[in-house]
Parts: structure tokens; C-alpha cells; sequence
């Protein structure tokens, strides 16, 4: 069994929601959330191991580059508006 951060988002009530599920595999954890909370309009599941590898990068990348990061996104979003 591996553990998994199911984050589900309700639109109708603008809510968002985290739940904790053991499951031997992602889309076993994303059936069991849709099961619970039907009413959700978009349901992701992130395994404990792939949350620590993103958490571990995030903690190394420095502000400055981090900043650099979020205006390269602000430029391709603009770009993609053209």
C-alpha cells in the first residue's frame, strides 16, 4: 500500500479539499475521493514520495531563482494570449 495526497476542488462551492489515502495505486485513490466527494469537479493524487522529491526541490531553489522561474511563467502566458 503507498500513501497518497488526494486533492479534490468542489467549483459550485469555490472549496477545495486534502485527504489522506492509502491505495495501491493513484487511480485506486482518485476512484475512492470521486466515490466520497461526487460533487467534486477535479480530483489530483500525488504520492507521498513524488510530494517529498517537490518539497526537497522547492526547499533548494533560492528566492532570486524562484522569482526568475515565476517571470518566465508571466512571459509564456503572455506569449500564449498573442
Amino acid at each position: 500500500m503507498r500513501k497518497f495526497l488526494v486533492i479534490s476542488y468542489d467549483s459550485d462551492e469555490q472549496q477545495s479539499f486534502a485527504d489522506y489515502i492509502l491505495s495501491r495505486t493513484g487511480d485506486t485513490a482518485l476512484a475512492y475521493v470521486n466515490a466520497v466527494r461526487p460533487y467534486a469537479a477535479a480530483v489530483m493524487a500525488l504520492e507521498l514520495e513524488h510530494l517529498q522529491r517537490q518539497v526537497n526541490g522547492l526547499t533548494s531553489i533560492s528566492q532570486p531563482r524562484l522569482l526568475a522561474g515565476m517571470k518566465d511563467l508571466n512571459t509564456h502566458r503572455r506569449l500564449s494570449n498573442l
